[in-house]
């Protein structure tokens, strides 16, 4: 096994990733199993989002990777 170090993603990754899965906020959240506090915070920069969320979000919501939506920004 290759170890690898996961950045968290931006709040405009997160951003991103929720509406190419046409989600509200609410329906992302319940998705993850976190508060939808939680993930309306991670979107506006107040809290980080660790990658294991963000990619159950994209394997669950059957959205390309969030290595995927990194590539947008950079």
């Amino acid at each position: 096994i290759r170890s690898m170090t996961a950045l968290p993603p931006t709040p405009n990754e997160i951003k991103t990733a929720r509406k190419q899965a046409n989600c509200t906020v609410r329906e992302a959240a319940i998705l993850v199993y976190v508060p939808t506090s939680f993930w309306r915070d991670c979107e506006a920069g107040i809290l980080t989002m660790h990658p294991g969320i963000a990619q159950l979000f994209a394997l669950k919501s059957g959205i390309s990777s969030i290595d995927d939506i990194r590539a947008i920004y950079k």
